[in-house]
């Protein structure tokens, strides 16, 4: 946050203005390693996620993944180690299934704070600027001034062919006969006007009607296409969805799925042309436009062996007229199970060289405890901390009840 103050005939004003670093702000998305397989997470972002290769999140403050197995084992977000380690998860002990209730406290440029708790139906996830909550089919959101309900509709009753459904939002009714089906709407707000749709179903093509589109699509054996009268649509796809194009009267878009990690977008307009690639730990995009060329190069990589770790990381952009070089190599060395000592140099070699160095360590005594201090050479001393407490076990709620 970046502070800009004005005079004018002896009047002051002051302005917070929050100033990123844009292509070069390489901590702001982080690449979790998660050695889980098929566990499911809760993000800090009140989400679930099946483990994968990395869970991506925002590393730009500390935060905590919940693995649902076992939330007494947080993964921990925003450190300056969070992408170096591979984060394991152990099952419980005691085995134990059911609830559990996990407040979070932060201490991170403020303190923040967090709750988090789930049965076998009910999650929910709350925080100093909003909530999420799922109960079976119903979704329930909320952040400062806005909240947001939805249910996936269930269904009620059934009358010859026609199936219907209720949602919180509307009456839903079905009817199918061969290779085609009739949709309606009836919403339960007044004023709402009901809507009502035709789709017609055969072993390569699907027309659907409603009153204000018509859409129609073809499935082959290597490619299928479609289109939309109403968003004036025509795309084409591969099976293996490999390549994708979609073809408006304002754009053209390409996407090229490059193996398992890499993918190629290309977007034409009237006004610019865009590539963007990535390739892990590669990404890059390339922008053409009235204002001239941009161009945009940098790769992020973690490892880690033994006690050492290592992140090395590196940005090149052409913009404006100016080459924006920048190389980053944090190390790591965990002296102990629980204590970490981290050393992180940033060299910038344009416009103006210059050298940024951070010298640190992270504690984590217990799995739900952390914190993490260090000297920056811009920033000067920092630090940050939080404590996971799982106040409520499944064992113990079970026992309650």
């Amino acid at each position: 946050m970046t502070g800009v103050q004005a005079q004018w005939q002896g009047e002051e004003s002051a302005l917070q203005v929050h100033i990123t670093r844009g292509w070069f702000q390489h901590n702001a998305v982080q690449r979790i390693r998660i050695d889980h397989p098929g566990g499911i997470l809760l993000t800090p972002q009140g989400l679930l996620e099946q483990v994968g290769e990395a869970a991506v999140v925002s590393g730009d403050t500390l935060n905590v993944i919940l693995p649902l197995e076992n939330p007494q084992q947080p993964i921990w977000t925003g450190l300056p180690i969070s992408e170096m380690l591979l984060w394991t998860v152990e099952p419980r002990p005691d085995g134990a299934e059911g609830a559990f209730l996990v407040p979070i406290l932060l201490w991170d440029d403020g303190f923040s704070w967090r709750v988090a708790a789930g049965s076998e139906e009910l999650l929910l996830d709350t925080w100093d600027q909003g909530f999420r909550l799922e109960w079976g089919s119903f979704l329930l959101e909320g952040s400062p001034g806005t909240v947001t309900a939805s249910a996936a509709p269930v269904l009620q009753a059934e009358d010859g062919r026609w199936r219907w459904r209720q949602s919180l939002q509307a009456y839903q009714g079905r009817w199918q006969q061969g290779r085609w089906r009739w949709e309606v709407e009836l919403p339960r707000q007044e004023g709402k006007i009901p809507a009502a749709a035709v789709e017609y179903t055969g072993e390569q093509w699907r027309l659907r009607l409603t009153p204000k589109d018509v859409s129609l699509g073809f499935q082959g054996a290597r490619w299928s296409w479609g289109t939309s009268l109403r968003s004036k649509v025509v795309w084409l796809e591969q099976k293996e969805r490999m390549f994708r194009l979609e073809l408006d009267p304002e754009r053209v878009k390409a996407r090229f799925r490059l193996g398992e990690k890499g993918r190629l977008g290309v977007t034409i307009d009237p006004t610019q042309i865009h590539l963007e690639l990535q390739h892990l730990p590669w990404e890059g995009y390339a922008k053409s436009s009235s204002s001239g060329w941009e161009l945009g190069l940098r790769f992020k990589h973690a490892w880690s062996r033994e006690s050492w770790l290592a992140l090395t990381k590196g940005a090149f952009q052409l913009k404006n007229g100016l080459t924006l070089m920048e190389l980053g190599q944090t190390l790591g060395y965990q002296l102990t199970s629980w204590c970490t000592l981290y050393a992180e140099a940033v060299f910038r070699l344009s416009p103006e060289p210059r050298c940024r160095t951070d010298l640190g360590l992270v504690l984590m005594p217990l799995p739900q405890t952390v914190v993490a201090a260090g000297i920056d050479s811009e920033k000067g001393l920092h630090w940050k901390a939080g404590i996971v407490l799982p106040l409520v076990s499944r064992e113990s709620l079970e026992e309650c009840e």
